[in-house]
């Protein structure tokens, strides 16, 4: 809709996915890379001009925390585990592209992604308990290395209890640097040895 005589009012609601600490808003492009487009006919005061230009009037913006919101996941995959392979009960899986301030418990960003898939799969598997397993390579000492990993995963059990799994379904435990994947001789060693993996427990029987 073109409207050159009136304002039009334009509403819509955003939905953090967790983690962000900002909201900005604003029209950050250059004037190259807008899309213009003429209107005709032109009033006779604004011929010297080739295009109108449109202007935004941001109010009533309101930011709420809505607390721990569970979300909207799809009915049941016929095939259990298609985002994470294949998945047989007592055998860990590493979680990708789940990071850490340095030195920290403090998940970044990039690491909503997995673990709103592992979420997602939980919700479709109410019964399923799992345990979350934290990992470092052999930097600092085998003590603090061993915090360190009870604490980070602790942070994603944290971050799956905020998208509605039940505390009693997750376990935290940190493994140090006991378990390494690769000789922690080189950065890209170390960088795979520091990870996070998630283990289905066996049913009891």
């Amino acid at each position: 809709m073109l409207e050159t005589e009136a304002w039009l009012e334009i509403a819509d609601t955003l939905v953090a996915q967790g983690g962000e600490q900002y909201l900005t808003l604003g029209n950050f492009d250059s004037f190259r890379q807008k899309r213009l487009k003429k209107l005709a006919p032109q009033p006779a005061w604004r011929k010297k001009f080739n295009y109108y230009r449109a202007y935004y009037y941001l109010d009533l913006v309101k930011v709420e925390e809505l607390g721990p919101v569970p979300l909207p996941f799809p009915p049941l995959l016929p095939r259990i585990g298609t985002d994470f392979g294949e998945i047989v009960p007592g055998e860990a899986i590493i979680l990708q592209n789940v990071h850490f301030e340095f030195d920290k418990d403090e998940l970044l960003p990039e690491s909503f992604p997995e673990l709103q898939n592992l979420a997602r799969l939980l919700h479709q598997q109410p019964d399923w308990q799992v345990s979350i397993l934290g990992h470092t390579d052999s930097i600092g000492t085998e003590a603090k290395n061993l915090d360190l990993s009870q604490r980070r995963a602790a942070a994603v059990v944290a971050y799956l209890q905020a998208q509605g799994i039940g505390s009693a379904r997750l376990h935290a435990l940190g493994q140090g640097e006991s378990q390494p994947l690769r000789p922690n001789d080189t950065p890209e060693n170390r960088l795979i040895n520091r990870r996070v993996e998630f283990v289905i427990l066996p049913p009891e029987k």
